[in-house]
């Protein structure tokens, strides 16, 4: 459960500290939200809540305010469940 806390807390840790352009900030895993990978994947959003549940996925990390934060490492296991759909890059900020 420690590396659920340590992703949590390198989450909070780059919010407080805002934007950044130090290298620093590849050492952070790129998080999704659950309604963006509901998106890409079309799935519901209890979709994604059952396979963590039922442990088709890893277990989900979570921030401070207990909403669940996939990383790439989902993202790869849920397109396995869903036979490769939702490939597509996220659009770059």
């Amino acid at each position: 459960m420690s590396g659920v806390a340590d992703l949590a807390s390198q989450w909070r840790l780059r919010w407080d500290q805002g934007p950044s352009s130090s290298s620093d900030e590849r050492s952070v895993a790129r998080t999704y939200r659950a309604s963006e990978l509901t998106k890409r994947f079309g799935v519901a959003r209890n979709t994604l809540f059952r396979w963590e549940a039922q442990g088709k996925i890893s277990p989900v990390p979570r921030d401070w305010r207990n909403w669940r934060l996939y990383t790439d490492v989902h993202v790869r296991e849920i397109e396995d469940i869903v036979g490769g759909q939702g490939r597509l890059e996220f659009p770059s900020d």
